[in-house]
C-alpha cells in the first residue's frame, strides 16, 4: 500500500481528531479500525499518526522494519517520567534495550513465573475478608498487581519497599507527564508550576525506591526475575533504573490489567 492510499480519520480543521482522543479515545480507535480496516492515519493537531490495527503488520514493523518508523515527539514528554526507557528510545539504543530483555521472556522463563504468581493469588484470596462489608476491589487488584509485579519483575516482595508510597508517587506522576502528552498548548517542564513542583517530588520518591530496589537485589541475588536479565546485560546505573521505572509504569499503571483482575475476582465469589 502506498502512503498516499492511507485513509485518514475525518476530524476537525487545525485540531483533527484530538478532541475525541481526549474525551473517549477506545471508542475513537475503535471507530477508525471499523470503518477503515487494517491501517489509517489520525491527525492529533500538527501531527499525523498512522493507526496499524492487523497484529501482523505491528510484529513486522517491529521486528524488521522499525528504522522506518519514528516515534512521536510526544514521547519526548515521557523522558521526564521514564527517562531512557524502552518506551521512549528509538534506532540502536532501542535495540540494544530489547534485545537485553527479551531474554526474560522466553517460554522457559515465563514458566518460572508461574508457581510465584499462584502463590501470590493463593495468599491474597487467603487473607482477603468478605465479612459483607464493602471492599475497594480496584485498590484490591491494584495492590496484587503490584505484589506480582515486584516478584516477577524484580524477584522481591512487597514488604521489601513501601508500596503505598511507590504506587501514589507512580499514579501522581504519570498523570502530571500523560496530561503533558494530551495539551495542546503547555509550558517548559522546567518553570516551578505548582504541578511541576509536585511531580519533581514524586519522581524523586521513585527515584529513591528503584534504587532501594537494585540494593536489595544485589543483597538477595535473586534470579528468576527481569531486573536479573537486565542486570546482566547492563551495567550502566542510569539506564538500569530507567528500564526498571518503564517496566513499572506498564505494569502498574495497565488498567486493562487491572480491569481484567476485578472481573475475574468478582466471577470467582
Amino acid at each position: 500500500m502506498n502512503y498516499k492510499e492511507i485513509k485518514e480519520v475525518k476530524g476537525l480543521p487545525l485540531l483533527g481528531s484530538i478532541l475525541d482522543y481526549k474525551s473517549d479515545a477506545l471508542s475513537l480507535f475503535l471507530n477508525a479500525a471499523r470503518e477503515n480496516g487494517d491501517i489509517c492515519a489520525i491527525r492529533m493537531g500538527p501531527e499525523r499518526i498512522i493507526f496499524v490495527n492487523n497484529p501482523d503488520w505491528v510484529a513486522e514493523i517491529l521486528a524488521k522494519r522499525i528504522d522506518f518508523f519514528v516515534k512521536s515527539p510526544s514521547y519526548r514528554e515521557l523522558e521526564l517520567l521514564l527517562g531512557q526507557g524502552m518506551v521512549t528510545t528509538e534506532g540502536e539504543v532501542w535495540k540494544k534495550q530489547r534485545d537485553n530483555a527479551r531474554h526474560a521472556f522466553t517460554i522457559s522463563s515465563l514458566n518460572t513465573l508461574i508457581a510465584p504468581i499462584k502463590d501470590i493469588v493463593t495468599d491474597f484470596s487467603h487473607n482477603t475478608v468478605l465479612d459483607g462489608h464493602q471492599r475497594d476491589i480496584f485498590k484490591d487488584m491494584l495492590d496484587l498487581s503490584m505484589n506480582i509485579a515486584l516478584k516477577t519483575l524484580f524477584g522481591q516482595s512487597s514488604s521489601d519497599i513501601s508500596r503505598y508510597s511507590v504506587s501514589i508517587a507512580l499514579e501522581n506522576a504519570s498523570d502530571y507527564v500523560i496530561k503533558r502528552l494530551e495539551a495542546i498548548i503547555k509550558l517548559p517542564p522546567h518553570i516551578p508550576t505548582f504541578s511541576a513542583l509536585k511531580f519533581r517530588k514524586e519522581k524523586s520518591v521513585l527515584d529513591r525506591q528503584v534504587i532501594e530496589i537494585i540494593k536489595n537485589h544485589d543483597s538477595h541475588g535473586g534470579k528468576d526475575c527481569l531486573l536479573n536479565m537486565i542486570l546482566e546485560n547492563e551495567t550502566d546505573h542510569d539506564e538500569i533504573k530507567d528500564q526498571l521505572l518503564t517496566f513499572f509504569f506498564n505494569v502498574l499503571r495497565n488498567n486493562c490489567i487491572r480491569s481484567h483482575l476485578d472481573i475475574l475476582f468478582h466471577f470467582s465469589l
